[in-house]
C-alpha cells in the first residue's frame, strides 16, 4: 500500500479527479484528497516519510512555490498529470492552446516529473521547462458512472460540450445537409448522471474539436463506455481508438455526415455492433483503475 496526496478539483463526483481517487482506492492504496488551492497546500503538515507520493491534477491557478514548498515539507516526489492538449507546433498555435502552453510553462519545472496525456505532446511540455515527460492518458472510464441504461433511444446523432465558433461551424454544416444533431446547451445540466442518461438516448455521438488543434476528449470515453460509437475528426491520439473499435473518422462535415446516414442504414444493426466493440474495449483496456496502476508504474520506474 502506498500513502499518496492527490490534489486537484474535487469540485464534483463525476470529475476526473473523483474517478482518479477512486481508482487508487480500487487499488488498496491510502490518498489524501486536497483541493487545489494555494491556502489549503500551505497548510499541509507532514514531515519527511509520512507520504510516498504527491500527484498534483492540471495544476493551474497554483502559485508555482505552492508547490514546492509542499514536496519540501513532505519529502516526496512530486508529479504533475496534466491532461490538456498542446500542439508539438505550440508558438504557432491557436490561441486556445497557446493560453494552456503559457500556463503549464509557469508550474512544469518544479515537478520531479510531468505526466501528459497525449504522446505528441511530450516534446513541447519538455519545451515547457520539465524535467522529465512521460506519457500517461488520464482520461478513462469507470464502471458505475459510464455504463448502458435499459432506455429508448430518443435521438439519432447527440453531441455535447462547450460551445465554440468552430463547433458551431460544424453544426451549422451538418443542418444545412440535412442531419439534424441534438445538442444540449451546459447551462441545461446535461452533466453526471443526467449526461449518462442523455448518452444513452442517442443512437451514436459525435466529437468535434472545440479549437483547431485536434486532442482526444474523454468525450471518447464516456460515449463507450456507455456502448454508444462515436463519429468523429481526427484525434490527437488515434493509436487509442482504432477504427472500427466503436469509432469512425471524418475530416470534413460532409464525411461526417455520410458517416451518420451508413450507420443509419439496414435499420442500425451496425450502429449497435460497433457501439459493442468500444463499449468492450474502454471497459476492458482503459478503466480508471488501470490508469492509476499505470501512473505508479512509470513513476516506479523513473524515481
Amino acid at each position: 500500500m502506498m500513502r499518496l496526496v492527490l490534489a486537484g478539483k474535487f469540485s464534483n463526483q463525476w470529475g476526473a479527479e473523483h474517478l482518479v481517487l477512486r481508482g487508487f482506492e480500487q487499488l488498496g492504496h491510502a490518498v489524501k484528497p486536497l483541493p487545489l488551492d494555494s491556502m489549503v497546500l500551505a497548510g499541509v503538515t507532514g514531515s519527511p516519510g509520512d507520504i510516498d507520493l504527491i500527484i498534483i491534477m492540471q495544476g493551474y491557478g497554483v502559485h508555482p512555490r505552492a508547490f514546492t514548498r509542499l514536496r519540501d515539507r513532505l519529502g516526496a516526489p512530486m508529479v504533475l498529470w496534466h491532461g490538456e492538449v498542446m500542439s508539438s507546433e505550440w508558438p504557432t498555435a491557436d490561441q486556445v492552446v497557446q493560453g494552456k502552453a503559457q500556463q503549464l510553462g509557469r508550474i512544469a519545472p518544479v515537478f520531479d516529473l510531468v505526466l501528459h496525456n497525449c504522446t505528441c505532446c511530450l516534446s513541447t511540455v519538455k519545451k515547457l521547462g520539465a524535467k522529465r515527460v512521460a506519457w500517461c492518458p488520464v482520461n478513462g472510464v469507470d464502471s458505475d458512472r459510464h455504463r448502458r441504461l435499459d432506455v429508448s433511444k430518443k435521438y439519432d446523432v447527440g453531441f455535447y460540450g462547450w460551445p465554440s465558433p468552430r463547433r458551431e461551424l460544424w453544426m451549422g454544416a451538418l443542418r444545412k445537409v440535412g442531419i439534424s444533431v441534438i445538442w444540449p446547451q451546459p447551462q441545461e445540466g446535461v452533466y453526471g448522471e443526467a449526461l449518462t442518461g442523455f448518452i444513452n438516448e442517442c443512437r451514436m455521438t459525435l466529437n468535434v474539436h472545440y479549437s483547431e488543434t485536434a486532442n482526444t476528449e474523454c468525450r471518447m470515453y464516456e460515449s463507450l463506455g456507455c456502448g454508444v460509437p462515436v463519429i468523429s475528426e481526427p484525434v490527437s491520439m488515434p493509436a487509442l481508438f482504432p477504427p472500427g473499435e466503436g469509432v469512425l473518422y471524418c475530416e470534413t462535415p460532409l464525411d461526417m455526415a455520410a458517416a451518420v446516414r451508413g450507420l443509419l442504414a439496414n435499420n442500425g444493426a451496425e450502429v449497435v455492433h460497433l457501439g459493442a466493440r468500444g463499449h468492450a474495449m474502454v471497459h476492458e483496456h482503459y478503466t480508471y483503475r488501470l490508469r492509476c496502476e499505470q501512473l505508479l508504474d512509470i513513476v516506479g520506474k523513473l524515481t
